[in-house]
Order: structure tokens, then sequence, then C-alpha cells
């Protein structure tokens, strides 16, 4: 048996019997003996409930990150499925994984990382005792399965006493070949006869239709459990689509309430079809539909319920009707525009309803441009606290929150190139840059590797505000290395999404190799994501590698060459906020590394994505790592057929540099950037014919 209890914790913890242990498994066993030394499905069968198996490298004389899987998976127990860090598991197409644990339960099931090729996921749960859960998360699904087999990329039915699931990071392409009459679904949650309470979390899935019809792309159904349904942050694009989201509750009586919030729904065209649907007319059933985003359809918003509030929302460029719903349903503070069918169907704009052109930047990527009458002209009520949104971005940054699913904000990134006309030795100009840039900004940045390599992927880096006209620029911290034409940078400029922080080394806050940071943004906040980057003030250069530790309740920024700390170092700080979908943490297992995997849906086959890394202690991992090897970032293409693209923060030096063992990283992703940048080159054809 290989046993890796160093690994990361993966999705939903095991349930395991008191006195027993559980175990990590790594498939393929390559020692031959054990559980997992034969087929996958082979392992899933003999390891005990509550373990995990780890899908590792399938060629053990020279291992790569690509493991190919070509059987279908049924598993039929408590476990995690996951993969281990920097390796592609991907299942041959037509294959599915089957979840039905048998035995009273309650059953505890992970399935994390892997990618189907025209496949599909079943979850089934009959347990008889409550508390069964269940998660799906980061998996790709390249074109659903043929329907005859499942009309669902990822379909949960579940009939316990009480029963939760959460599906979320997932990338879905519906896919079919045009023409085909069978309906396709993207994420189906639902439950089963005898049911009690069903608990669901659909988070951030990316659902895109193929040449096929995709009748539903989220379709949630409950016809005998109570339930409660939150829906945040997914994205469901057509053309091809009948229904973007769809709930139907039936018959009344449970109590059940349905929270839609910060999705985007983009053509939704079938002629029948609406963005967002919800019919759930009877008692006991109330409906959050909040800073939703629904455009270029046939019709905006449908809900029919007792109780609830439709509030937030923008709703613009349908042939049909933008809104109707039964008259209870209370609306407010929504956005209308250019809905060929009538603004609102049944009750009038509700109070705080805006009629005005939203500015969208693109049919491809509907954010409002800055000045759009939808920025800070929502209500506040209707945003619970620590939300985020579409892109992962914090919301409320303004007066009010913007009406729809995106909130804007000062925020800005960019991958900036070194040119002829805006390099000068050493530095360069951070231009050209989506927004003007101004002195109080509290930039940091990577160097991006080239191939060819150039000098200034090795280089330590800062950042310096120059004499007008030249503005902020990037500097190599080694005055006689010129940043050479083509040398690219990642750069973050963090205002009021990010906090932005300065801070400066003093007698008292310098200890040994390191000063200490105060501020409410990071205090005894073990937790917390940030960047350290050097900001140069006139004379005081710092050729040295700087990262983050935290002790005594209090993050540092450290030398990690252990030189003594000097007293007036500026140092810009980015701090993204708790909880944010868009930072984290990653840390190198118990051997040295020459690069390391940045895995992250806004990341994953993003090429022109600017995220910003920079060395942090983990505060899991005892004492200190210092990490003083030089580093830069680099996009590397599929590892094989059905792997994404992925980012790597990657080790820089003479001979074969290597980061050290159990060192990590803090990273951080600027939504709107990676999704503005990888949204479709080429906008689709108006589907509609009236705009």
């Amino acid at each position: 048996m290989r046993h890796f209890p160093f690994l990361l914790a993966l999705g939903l913890a095991a349930a395991i019997p008191a006195g027993a242990t559980a175990a990590t498994w790594v498939w393929p066993d390559h020692s031959g003996s054990g559980p997992c030394a034969a087929s996958l499905q082979a392992c899933l069968a003999g390891v005990a409930a509550g373990d995990t198996v780890l899908i590792g490298p399938d060629e053990p004389s020279s291992p790569d990150a690509y493991t190919a899987i070509d059987e279908g998976l049924v598993i039929q127990r408590s476990l995690t499925l996951g993969t281990l860090p920097g390796i592609d598991a991907v299942l041959a197409p037509d294959r599915m994984i089957t979840v039905w644990p048998t035995g009273p339960g309650p059953h505890v099931v992970t399935i994390t990382g892997l990618v189907l090729r025209r496949g599909a996921v079943y979850v089934r749960d009959e347990a008889t005792a409550p508390g069964s859960r269940y998660a799906i998360e980061r998996l790709r699904i390249l074109e659903a399965i043929d329907p005859n087999l499942s009309t669902c990329a990822i379909e949960a039915r579940l009939g316990s006493p009480a029963s939760e699931i959460t599906i979320a990071d997932n990338r879905i392409d519906t896919g079919g070949p045009a023409g085909s009459p069978l309906f396709r679904y993207g994420i189906c949650v639902g439950d089963l006869a005898g049911a009690g309470t069903l608990t669901a979390r659909i988070l951030r899935n990316r659902i895109r239709a193929g040449a096929a019809l995709t009748e539903q792309g989220i379709a949630l159904g409950l016809a005998h459990a109570s339930g409660d349904l939150r829906v945040l942050g997914n994205e469901v694009r057509g053309p091809n689509v009948r229904y973007g989201i769809y709930a139907v509750f039936d018959p009344p009586g449970p109590t059940r309430s349905l929270a839609l919030r910060n999705n985007v729904v983009a053509f939704a065209d079938d002629a029948f079809a609406d963005g967002i649907r919800i019919d759930a007319p009877g008692a006991g059933t109330s409906i959050a539909v909040t800073n939703n985003t629904v455009v270029h359809g046939q019709g905006g918003i449908g809900a029919l319920a007792a109780t609830g509030r439709v509030a937030n929302n923008l709703i613009a460029h349908h042939a049909g009707r933008g809104l109707w719903t039964s008259a209870a349903i209370v609306n407010a503070h929504n956005l209308f525009h250019a809905n060929a069918g009538g603004n609102t169907t049944g009750p009038a704009p509700g109070p705080g309803s805006v009629l005005a052109d939203p500015q969208l930047e693109s049919q491809a990527y509907p954010r409002p441009r800055p000045g759009s009458p939808a920025i800070d002209a929502g209500s506040n009520t209707d945003v619970p606290l620590g939300s985020f949104d579409a892109d992962g971005e914090r919301r409320i940054v303004g007066a009010a929150v913007d009406i729809g699913a995106h909130e804007a904000s000062s925020d800005a990134a960019a991958v900036v190139e070194a040119t002829a006309a805006n390099t000068s030795g050493n530095w360069m100009r951070v231009a050209p840059f989506p927004v003007p840039l101004a002195p109080s900004d509290r930039l940091v940045a990577n160097a991006i590797r080239t191939t060819p390599a150039l000098a200034g992927s090795a280089q330590h880096l800062g950042v310096f505000l120059a004499e007008s006209p030249a503005g902020w620029a990037i500097f190599h911290q080694d005055t006689g290395v010129p940043v050479a034409p083509g040398q690219r940078f990642a750069v973050l400029a963090p205002v009021d999404g990010t906090a932005g922080l300065v801070h400066v080394s003093s007698a008292a806050s310098v200890a040994g190799n390191r000063t200490r940071l105060d501020d409410p943004a990071l205090n005894a906040l073990p937790d917390a994501i940030a960047i350290a980057f050097h900001r140069w003030q006139p004379t005081l250069y710092h050729d040295r590698p700087i990262g983050l530790h935290y002790t005594a309740s209090r993050w540092h920024v450290r030398n990690e060459d252990g030189a003594a700390m000097p007293t007036g170092l500026h140092v810009h700080v980015a701090a993204a906020p708790l909880g944010s979908p868009n930072a984290f943490r990653t840390t190198l297992g118990p051997a040295p590394a020459p690069a390391w995997r940045l895995d992250h849906p806004l990341l994953d086959d993003n090429d022109c994505a600017a995220p910003i890394v920079g060395r942090a202690d983990d505060p899991d991992v005892a004492g200190e790592t210092p990490n003083p090897t030089r580093m830069s970032l680099a996009y590397r293409p599929p590892s094989g057929p059905g792997a994404p693209g992925r980012w790597f923060v990657v080790a820089q030096g003479t001979g074969t540099p290597v980061f050290p063992a159990q060192s990590a990283f803090h990273v951080l992703v600027h939504g709107p950037q990676a999704s503005r940048c990888r949204a479709p080159r080429v906008d689709p054809l108006f589907v509609n014919g009236f705009e």
C-alpha cells in the first residue's frame, strides 16, 4: 500500500467508523499488490469506506502528468476520489461515473479534479439514515454523453431523510451533433420518493451549449422533499439553450427555499425559453432571485411562487418579455433594456427599477462598462454578507451593490509586455494598462517566463513611481540586467476589491530577517491570502527574495534568504477578501520541485490570464519553510487529450533550480481580467435578429 498522509484534503471529510483510521491510496499502485494494483474500479471496490483514492502517474518508468482511464466507474461506499497534485486524470470517451452507495448510510462521497470526455456523473442516494453528503467539484465534462445513456452531464437524485450535495467549479460542454432530437441537460438535482430534506449548493459552474439543443443548463426538481437550494455564481451560455436555470417544485406543501444569486445566463434563445424559470406556485416555497444577469435570449426571468423577491437583476436584449411573476413576488431594483416583448408581464417594474442601456462590454462578456447605470443602483439589503460576484470578486464595493451578476471595482490586472518604446535599462513602464494608474496605487507583479528564456524571468522585481510621464514602472533589482523587449509581466493594481496596503519597515517592526505587518485586513487571520512586493524608494534596492510568514497573530514580510531586514523598506501588500474564491494557498509535498501547478477554474485553459503569485509559509506546516529560489510564471499546453492547459510557478536560476519541500505560495486571480480575456474572441451572431 502507498500511504500519503501529507496530501491535500479533498472536499468533504469521509465518514470514518469509530476506532477506524482512513487511508489514502494511490492508483495505479505499481508495486503489484494491494487493492489498487489492478483496475481503478477494483481499487474503488477494494478500499475501505471513508478512504481516499488519488490517481497518480500511470507510467512508473517515465511518469508524466497525464493518466488515461478507459473504464466506467461505480462507487458504492463512502470515499474520496481525486488526483495527486499535478496529475490530469482523463476518462476515455463514453465513460460514466456512477455513485450509488449501498447500505443504510449515511454516505459521504467526494469526486474532484477529473476529466470526462463525452461522459457523465450520476449520483443516487437511498440511505435510510440521515446525513449523507456528496461533493462533485472541479470536473471537466467535455461534451455530454449520449442522451440515451444519461440526459444530464451531472445528475443527483437524493432520497435519504436528510442529504446534502455540493456541485461546484465544474466546466460542462453539453455538446452533441447538430439536429439531435434528444434533450441535453447540464446539472440536474432532484429528490426521490421518501426523501426528507435536501440541501443543495450549486456554485460557480460554467456550462456551454453545444451544437445540439440544451434543454436546461441547470435543472432543479423537488416532488417529495423539503429543501434549501442555492444556485450561486454559475454561468450558462448558448446559443442552443432553452432554459438557462429551471426549477420545478411540485406538489405544494413542504417547506422549500430557493436562492438564485450572481448567475449569468446568455443566449437562452429557444422560442419557448426563459433565461431563468421557476415554477413553484403552491404554498410552502419562497424564492430569492437576486443579482443575476440574463441577456440576449428569448425571455428573461419567469417566476411563479407563493412568496419571494426578484431584485437587482440585469434583464436585457430579449426577443420576448423581460420579467413575468406571480402577484405575490416583489420585484425591485432591476434593470430592463431592449426586451422586445415588454419589460414586465404582470406586476409593473417595482421601486428602484432602472430603464436604461446597461452598456455591456460585449455579448460574450456581459459585464457593464464603467459609467453604466447598473453600477451602485441595487439594493444592499438583497445581498448576503460575504457575497462574491459571478467573477469571484467582492460584492458591494461602492455605496451600493451593482445591478446584475458583476460588481464594478477600481481593481485592474493585465499582462504587459516590454517593447523598445516602454523600456529603459533595468525598468519598463507599466503601459499600456487597462485603467489609468495613480500615485496611490499598490502594484504587485510577476515575471512570465519566455521561450527562449530572457534574463528578466529570473530577476527579483520591484515597482517604483517614476516622474511624469513615466508613471509606474517595474524594475529589476539587479541594475545590471536590462528589461529586454519581449519580457512579459503579470500586474495587479488592487484598490477596493482587493485590499492594497503599504508597509514601511521600522526599528519597531523589524526583528532579524523580517518586518511585522499590522493591518486589520491581515491581523489574527492565518488563512488570509496576501502577496508582498517591494516598492523602491530612492537609493534602497532590495535584491532579495521576500515572502510572508505568520506567527503570533501577525503576518511578517521575510527575507527568504535569511538576510537582515533593513529599516525604511517600502512593501506593497495585496490582500484578498477573506473567503475569496479567487485567492488560494498551494503547498508543495515532501519533495523539492522544479515547478508547481496552479489549479484554479479561472486559470485552467486560460493562457491570457494574469495570476499573481507570492511566497508564503503555510501556517498548517510546522516551523518555517524559507523559499529563496527565484521564480517566474509559465503557461503550459495540455498534457494530453481532454486535459486543460495549466499555469505553473517555475523555479529559476542556474543548474537545476527547485523549490524547497513544503514551501508554499499565495495566488491571486483577478476575476474580471481572467474572464474577459478568455471570453470568445468573436461574439456569436445575434440570435434574435432584433438587436
